[in-house]
């Protein structure tokens, strides 16, 4: 059987949306059904696209961590690769993939080589499941001693040829069923398998030299409680390169790829240091009103990674998990205010920030509902919290803010604009307003920003920043009341109320049902009236 040092999975096939796929374990067995253990692993694509993740998050056997290709990862080839340090056989795998039917890879070519430069095919994994959020694959050789070799071409073909027919048979007629988050590597009699159609002849692809990791570069400044790194092998948590420069601090890991430099170098050690003491000052603020800090599934030595790389997006982050990516243009004039001694940050980072503190177990649980657009036309609560959250205690970190030209004081003001329009005009009501994407007096505009209105209006009004606290404490005691699916709109407008109500330390119904116009429940209403004292808590 053939052996090579470095093997290969490269992407040839994925859904049709554009999107990222992600691998949640990639389990290697060799002779004698032994898990392989790999001395490096890298990732890289053929449409030179940053966006791509830690392969090593792939190979930890952790179902909650996860490896995430490029956009399009079919279409750009994402590819990851794997270094062994000698020649090794490979005999199945194991394939665990996240994701909905809208972002998986469906095929896949295994190949290998001797110099991690010049791969050679070994065969291809076809009709992936792409139906299930958790699908696992165990693919396997169909027979170890067929796989292709230079020395027997026409051995080789002539075995493999049938064997691939029969691969394929196999690999369409299996159907995916769901994997628990839970699963361990061992092969049950419930999981899907494939078989690795072999290849026929001697297909090669080139790719670039494989250049061992450089060490770290490493300068420390102690008297600013920073680090400042330079890192060649680095692996992308949402977004970036290889080559990049991390500014740490205690909690943040700031990290900048090298290919932003010509717009945004920064050399001023100083003035970085005030930019990672600010944003890890937000973040003390975010923990204390929300009252808990997201998971850390991938940071940087302990540490959440904010990102600073060119993406499809002005920011991105996610639900419940700690840290974020975003472009250099956001960063680069908190660094020019730095330099000149003023504290700032951007609206893209307390936006990003706010989805890693909205914790869809409770706060979407609790709130959210679909709008009559369609049953996929929903998040539109949590949206309006993430678009001001941030900004609404911006003056308590305290840090200077900006959106696009606007001031903290002018971007709430546009917020509460929208809420003072729909309060005056009495023929905008839930049903015709709140319960559409779209306002009614603006088509650009969407309904998040009323409900950014609403928010803002009641940061204002009943309490600040103690507000915000006791509205975030409120939601894990109403998750009984939990609406019975997103197409319950009542349950989840009940909810907002009493919520609302209980941060306030007040009873809103005045508020919600004579100004805003919503049918609030008399079950709701009565709730509300029978809390007690105590339960409006600091």
């Amino acid at each position: 059987m053939r052996a090579f040092r470095f093997w290969r999975l490269y992407a040839t096939n994925s859904s049709d949306t554009g999107w990222e796929a992600y691998y949640r374990q990639l389990i290697w067995y060799s002779c004698n059904d032994q898990v392989v253990d790999w001395k490096c692993a890298w990732s890289g694509n053929d449409g030179n696209q940053e966006s791509s993740g830690n392969v090593k998050l792939a190979l930890d056997g952790n179902n909650n961590t996860m490896y995430r290709t490029c956009m399009n990862p079919g279409q750009h080839h994402d590819w990851v690769a794997f270094d062994n340090g000698e020649p090794i056989s490979i005999t199945r795998l194991i394939i665990k993939q996240y994701g909905a039917a809208c972002n998986h890879i469906t095929a896949l070519d295994l190949e290998g080589s001797d110099d991690g430069t010049e791969w050679h095919l070994v065969g291809s994994i076809q009709n992936l499941p792409i139906d299930l959020f958790d699908s696992s694959t165990h693919a396997h050789l169909l027979s170890p001693t067929t796989l292709f070799t230079e020395e027997s071409e026409a051995t080789s073909a002539t075995t493999s040829s049938s064997s691939a027919s029969s691969a394929t048979t196999s690999a369409t007629a299996t159907t995916a069923t769901a994997t628990p988050a839970s699963a361990t590597t061992a092969t049950t009699s419930a999981t899907p398998t494939t078989a690795i159609a072999l290849a026929t002849k001697s297909d090669r692809r080139t790719s670039k030299p494989y250049i061992p990791p450089r060490p770290p570069i490493i300068d420390r400044y102690p008297e600013l409680n920073l680090d400042v790194l330079e890192i060649f092998d680095y692996q992308s948590n949402i977004g970036g390169s290889n080559h990049v420069t991390i500014w740490m601090g205690p909690r943040i890991a700031l990290v900048i790829c090298h290919n932003v430099k010509q717009e945004f170098d920064p050399d001023n050690v100083n003035a970085m240091a005030l930019v990672v003491h600010n944003l890890e000052r937000m973040l003390e603020l975010f923990d204390v009103v929300v009252g808990r800090s997201p998971i850390i599934a991938n940071g940087w030595e302990g540490r959440v990674r904010y990102e600073i790389a060119y993406i499809n997006a002005g920011g991105l982050a996610s639900h419940g998990v700690a840290g974020i990516a975003t472009g250099p243009a956001f960063l680069s004039r908190m660094y020019d205010d730095a330099l000149r001694g003023i504290c700032s940050i951007n609206h893209v980072f307390f936006y990003e920030t706010t989805r890693n503190y909205i914790f869809p177990e409770v706060f979407t649980e609790v709130l959210d509902f679909h709008l009559s657009d369609g049953p996929d036309c929903w998040g539109w609560v949590n949206q309006g919290f993430i678009n001001v959250t941030g900004c609404l205690f911006a003056n308590d970190i305290p840090v200077e803010f900006y959106y696009y030209g606007q001031n903290r004081e002018q971007f709430m003001r546009s917020m509460h604009d929208h809420l003072e329009c729909y309060m005056k005009h009495p023929e905008y009501t839930w049903e015709n307003t709140w319960n559409h994407s779209r306002l009614p007096w603006n088509s650009s505009m969407t309904v998040d920003n009323l409900f950014s209105g609403l928010v803002v209006h009641l940061f204002q009004k009943y309490g600040g920043l103690n507000f915000l606290c006791r509205w975030f404490r409120a939601l894990p005691h109403l998750l009984h009341r939990k609406p019975k699916s997103k197409s319950d709109s009542q349950g989840a407008r009940d909810n907002f109320f009493i919520t609302a109500s209980i941060a306030a330390m007040d009873n809103l119904v005045d508020l919600f049902v004579r100004k805003l116009r919503w049918n609030i429940s008399e079950e709701a209403k009565e709730y509300v009236m029978l809390l007690k004292v105590a339960d409006w808590g600091e």
